[in-house]
């Protein structure tokens, strides 16, 4: 299909705006629970931390099986957004 056969639905732009703040806020929000965990992790103690990330991952498929490895599973899930955004020239430890 060629660019003049393409016909751009009215409310795509919309939409993708709509997304883009969706996907946006999602992220700003499991920042703060992170960093709400580490406060509570601090003050509380770090089963108190854990639970405000257990209730962020509370539903259908959120949470994992106990995996022996946590960097081994964050590496075969994570997406790699340095293949695919943007260059580091952070070094390995």
């Amino acid at each position: 299909m060629s660019d003049e056969e393409f016909v751009r639905p009215e409310s795509y732009d919309r939409v993708s705006e709509d997304f883009r703040q969706a996907l946006l806020m999602q992220i700003e929000k499991h920042l703060v629970v992170m960093q709400c965990a580490l406060i509570e992790a601090h003050n509380n103690g770090p089963e108190a931390g854990l639970r405000w990330i257990a209730n962020t991952l509370d539903g259908p498929g959120l949470i994992p099986d106990v995996h022996p490895d946590a960097q081994a599973y964050f590496d075969l899930h994570a997406p790699s957004i340095d293949a695919c955004c943007w260059k580091t020239d952070r070094k390995e430890n």
